[in-house]
């Protein structure tokens, strides 16, 4: 091959070689994106069932009592781990028996009356999780947090 139509061919190579790579970032990062939002939309979904639930049936006792009594309610109507918190943050619940204290964004959020995602590691598995959270309000009052982990 001549020196130029040799040059033309690698050149026009990386170019392919670069543009397939570009291609394949966006694909994997939108991929990846639409993924976690519709992970995190589904958890919502489902945390927005739990609480109006809660509200409905169990307000009239203490978060306390209705973890001892009704501790299997909270985690029938999903697959995803179950947390309860108290408004302080410590964990009273947990679908799985891991029992800890650490408080991601999720949870300072939700500490603070507002909905609250988080992508991170657990001390307890080894797999990426994603963590969404909601304040349990019954009364105007903020009695704890409702926690949902899915990996």
């Amino acid at each position: 091959m001549s020196g130029i139509r040799r040059k033309m061919v690698i050149s026009f190579m990386y170019i392919i070689l670069i543009t397939v790579i570009i291609l394949e970032i966006f694909f994997i990062t939108g991929i990846r994106s639409n993924y976690y939002n519709n992970l995190e939309e589904t958890l919502f979904n489902q945390l927005e069932t739990s609480k109006d639930i809660y509200v409905r049936y169990f307000s009239d006792s203490t978060l306390q009592e209705n973890i001892v009594n009704n501790v299997d309610t909270f985690w029938k109507q999903t697959s995803a781990q179950v947390e309860i918190l108290d408004q302080n943050g410590n964990v009273l619940m947990n679908s799985h028996g891991a029992l800890g204290d650490y408080k991601t964004e999720d949870v300072v959020k939700a500490l603070k009356g507002e909905k609250g995602s988080w992508i991170g590691h657990v001390p307890y598995d080894t797999e990426k999780v994603m963590a969404a959270s909601f304040p349990l309000v019954v009364d105007s009052q903020q009695i704890g947090v409702l926690r949902f982990i899915a990996s």
